[in-house]
């Protein structure tokens, strides 16, 4: 299955669960995981066990901070690739 292909006016079509508003809730959505996962490592270190308490926390802090860049930088070439075909396109015109 193609993820990307191009229409007559050589812009890319990007699948639906790929498209930009999808991305960005899921980056909103990533980033309450973020402070949720901080909020568990405060508490976490409140406790008299905190090296078997804080790894739950922690993983999900590394997670979804990987996941904000991953997807922040999938819309960022996106953006860049469609702004040059557009430049592209009107000098063909």
């Amino acid at each position: 299955m193609k993820t990307e292909e191009k229409n007559f006016s050589g812009k890319i079509n990007y699948p639906w669960y790929d498209s930009e508003g999808l991305c960005i809730f899921l980056i909103v959505f990533m980033v309450a995981v973020f402070f949720f996962g901080l909020s568990g490592i405060f508490a976490a270190l409140k406790t008299d066990y905190t090296d078997f308490v804080i790894k739950i926390p922690l993983a999900l802090l590394i997670m979804s901070f990987y996941v904000v860049v991953s997807i922040s930088s999938r819309i960022y070439k996106r953006r860049k690739i469609n702004k040059s075909l557009e430049f592209l396109d009107f000098y063909r015109k």
